[in-house]
């Protein structure tokens, strides 16, 4: 057991599916010399070389067209925007292409590809680089949504849904440095229940719920046994 950072659970993930199938590539702005923004792909570029850990122009739409082209003919495009935000820019490919082509198709043809992206307010930057617009993508069908609110679950979740739709993995910039846990070295699976209550269900989804979704449990929820919350 090792305790990691929601950025090193990501870059676990990403690493051990670049091993796992040489099918798999990464594409984004300035994911490969630099590291990445926010340096979830640290040593990947120097590790797998710029084949497989491409670095894109600042064209949204162009790369993200780009990566669902190459998932049509069979590979598996890990595409990462800089932050939430700018998937508008690229709203038409997502929304219209990597979610639509499998059914236009009639199934014949997929696109099974990730779209990696942070996003969420908290970090002092402007209010265009602030927003959590993840639930959006959520009322599209043929896209698959998650916005883990741990590393394990982010290690767990979100690259093995690349292998058959599109998925649009999205977490909260402040949970990428700060949020830590213990993760085994071969740890799968999905998210977890951390509390469970007959009548109650609550998603955890991401950084901006954790604090106002136990607030809101511990105000109005007092049959619950007393435990720690933590």
């Amino acid at each position: 057991m090792a305790e990691v950072t929601y950025r090193e659970a990501l870059r676990r993930a990403l690493d051990e599916e670049l091993d796992r199938d040489e099918r798999v590539f990464l594409m984004g702005e300035e994911i490969g010399r630099f590291e990445g923004s926010y340096k979830v792909t640290a040593g990947l570029w120097a590790k797998y070389g710029p084949k497989r850990v491409r670095e894109t122009p600042i064209s949204e739409e162009g790369f993200v067209g780009a990566g669902i082209g190459a998932a049509m003919l069979g590979l598996r495009p890990v595409v990462e925007i800089m932050t939430i935000n700018f998937i508008m820019v690229a709203q038409d490919m997502v929304v219209n292409h990597a979610a639509k082509i499998r059914y236009m198709f009639g199934g014949k043809v997929g696109v099974p590809m990730v779209i990696r992206t942070p996003g969420g307010a908290g970090a002092q930057l402007t209010a265009q680089h602030s927003q959590s617009l993840e639930v959006w993508f959520a009322h599209v069908p043929g896209l698959k949504v998650v916005a883990p609110s741990s590393p394990r679950d982010a290690y767990g979740l979100r690259f093995k849904l690349s292998r058959k739709l599109p998925a649009c993995p999205g977490s909260h910039e402040q949970l990428l440095a700060h949020c830590r846990a213990l993760l085994a070295v071969h740890e799968t699976g999905g998210g977890s229940v951390c509390r469970a209550h007959p009548q109650v269900f609550a998603l955890v989804a991401s950084g901006e719920l954790h604090a106002s979704a136990l607030s809101l449990l511990k105000k109005h929820l007092t049959s619950l046994p007393r435990r720690s919350w933590h």
